[in-house]
């Protein structure tokens, strides 16, 4: 894959550590993780990135194993940064507590587009879907509204641009800020 392109990202790339596995037909609690050789693998994936002058990013989202951070870092692996994911609590990190050697991004192909994440879309479709009841969906929006207030608090601190600034459509002028917010990272990438 590096053969052809500048920059490849790892999905999931805690799998070059371990992977959990659920014997067929068992349970999930039956389950257990898969140990990789770890260190031959990033050295691989090293010697692979240089030949092809490849950079690469890893996704490392989620049950991320302790130090694996600081493996990618070392290895000059870009680390994958979410900005709904970037939090100091409630409030969301500014740009300038954003890694240089990081991929910084407003969302990714497993979540909602920050548009839908903004108008709650996500929530809905999943009560449609009826993986949430109503009570649910109403205690989520409200969570959200608590989120998208903390959103609109960052990108207003950060000055990147007012969410007004486009009268009558307050989505596009979330995702103009949005991108404007991650753009304003020192990460080395910014994906749009």
């Amino acid at each position: 894959n590096m053969r052809h392109a500048g920059g490849l990202r790892i999905d999931h790339d805690m799998g070059l550590q371990r992977l959990f596995w659920i014997p067929e037909g068992a349970p999930a609690a039956e389950g257990a993780y898969v140990h990789y050789p770890v260190d031959d693998l990033f050295g691989v994936l090293a010697e692979e990135s240089a030949r092809a002058r490849c950079f690469v990013v890893g996704e490392d989202l989620g049950t991320v194993p302790e130090g694996f951070r600081e493996r990618l870092d070392a290895a000059a692996i870009l680390s994958y940064k979410v900005l709904r994911f970037e939090r100091d609590g409630e409030q969301f990190l500014p740009p300038s507590r954003y890694p240089t050697r990081a991929a910084a991004c407003t969302s990714t192909h497993d979540l909602p587009t920050i548009r839908g994440w903004w108008s709650g879309t996500d929530i809905a479709e999943r009560e449609r879907l009826g993986q949430l009841d109503a009570a649910d969906a109403q205690h989520a929006m409200e969570e959200r509204r608590r989120e998208l207030d903390a959103l609109r608090s960052a990108i207003e601190a950060q000055d990147v641009r007012p969410l007004d600034d486009e009268p009558g459509d307050e989505g596009a002028a979330v995702v103009a800020a949005a991108h404007r917010y991650v753009a304003a990272t020192p990460s080395a990438l910014v994906l749009l």
